[in-house]
């Protein structure tokens, strides 16, 4: 059986509250308080809390992103590649 991986830092911690809140907003009794006839700026509400919702998951992953940044080792984005880091052996 796979074991549950805890975060271990208030990075980690913080950054999971964050997923879970999305997750809240995006459900079903959420959904339904949101789901009302009401226009905002010409559109209905429940498109307007969709944008909310995929704006907020982007701005949430790319805050994991900057927090949780590795420290340790070449960044695996980085155009150097490990032949290079390595002293040329490949």
């Amino acid at each position: 059986m796979p074991r549950l991986v805890m975060p271990s830092t208030w990075r980690g911690w913080s950054l999971l509250v964050i997923f879970l809140l999305l997750v809240v907003m995006g459900i079903w009794p959420v959904i339904g308080w949101i789901n009302q006839q009401t226009l905002l700026w010409g559109m209905p509400s429940l498109i307007i809390w969709s944008y909310l919702i995929i704006f907020a998951c982007s701005g949430a992953m790319l805050l994991g992103n900057c927090l949780l940044r590795r420290r340790h080792g070449a960044d695996p984005l980085s155009k150097t590649s490990a032949g290079e880091r390595d002293g040329g052996a490949a």
